[in-house]
């Protein structure tokens, strides 16, 4: 006899959004017909990503500082000899900021810091 994967997935997340969440039509009911198991839950670090941007653009300092941030690795990577430069002095990649995912955010925090 040969076992299938219908046992393998338990769990499945995802945003709030109606075409991952629907229990008709959604993303998690059409897993969900396939492996019984995989109950959903709602992704809490989506939510709290929501919170973390609205709360850093209702602050003027921390809205500022997150366009600068983002704004330094299109400054470098818009110029081969400015990309040069900052190789040379740094050694280090600044990372893409990407504005729904923090942890991208916390690492181009890290590096600038660690740089400055």
């Amino acid at each position: 006899m040969v076992k299938t994967n219908v046992q393998k997935v338990i769990s499945q997340s995802y945003d709030g959004a109606a075409v991952m969440s629907g229990k008709i039509n959604g993303v998690q009911a059409k897993v969900r017909s396939k492996f019984v198991n995989a109950y959903y839950t709602l992704c809490y670090a989506h939510q709290l990503n929501l919170v973390m941007s609205q709360s850093a653009s209702s602050n003027k300092s921390a809205k500022v500082f997150f366009a600068n941030l983002s704004a330094i690795p299109t400054f470098f990577s818009n110029s081969p000899a400015r990309l040069s430069a900052l190789d040379e002095s740094v050694a280090r990649r600044i990372p893409s900021v990407c504005t729904t995912r923090w942890n991208y955010q916390s690492r181009a925090v890290d590096v600038v810091s660690q740089n400055r």
